[in-house]
């Protein structure tokens, strides 16, 4: 974001610019195809090592370690070889591990393949992201309804943002915000 908002222009010597962790925006990223920056966009999760697809264009390609399929709710499942083996949690005083013992990951996200093209769709859950990391919108709203002064008089909206491709703005009658100073 910062170096097209600055116009910085690429090396003439780079080949490739991996970008992921979220969605990027189609203005930024045309901006930086202008400016010569390689952009290669991908998908992936941590369950995965991170990437599974890249794209260029139209779609993702999987990589050739990943196979895909849509499971009968719409929802993306990955098989390959750096997918996780399993969960190490803390559970009071020790640490418990636990083995994937599924051959097939499912995620949360919802998807299509067409002509061996990954097309991501969205979450199935009420998850954003913020910079990278994952949000609960009905875990802000649970905590922001706690909050008595603004439960009756606000709510939560989530909002596209070119460098942190969503945030969270809060919407509250004057009268809110006049009750929230007061105490």
């Amino acid at each position: 974001y910062d170096i097209i908002q600055l116009e910085v222009k690429a090396p003439g010597t780079l080949k490739m610019v991996f970008v992921g962790g979220g969605k990027l925006a189609q203005e930024l990223k045309e901006k930086a195809l202008q400016k010569g920056w390689p952009i290669t966009l991908t998908y992936g999760m941590t369950e995965t090592a991170s990437m599974i697809a890249t794209s260029q264009g139209e779609g993702f390609s999987l990589l050739n370690h990943f196979e895909a399929r849509i499971n009968q709710t719409g929802l993306l499942e990955v098989k390959g070889s750096s997918l996780f083996h399993g969960i190490l949690w803390e559970d009071e005083d020790s640490f418990q591990y636990e083995v994937r013992e599924v051959e097939w990951y499912a995620t949360e996200d919802l998807a299509q393949l067409k002509n061996n093209k990954l097309y991501p769709l969205g979450r199935k859950n009420n998850v954003f992201k913020i910079m990278g990391e994952l949000v609960s919108l009905s875990q802000l709203e649970d905590i922001w309804n706690q909050l008595t002064f603004f439960s009756k008089n606000s709510f939560l909206a989530v909002v596209e943002d070119l460098r942190k491709e969503n945030e969270v703005v809060v919407f509250a009658e004057s009268s809110a915000l006049q009750s929230l100073y007061q105490e």
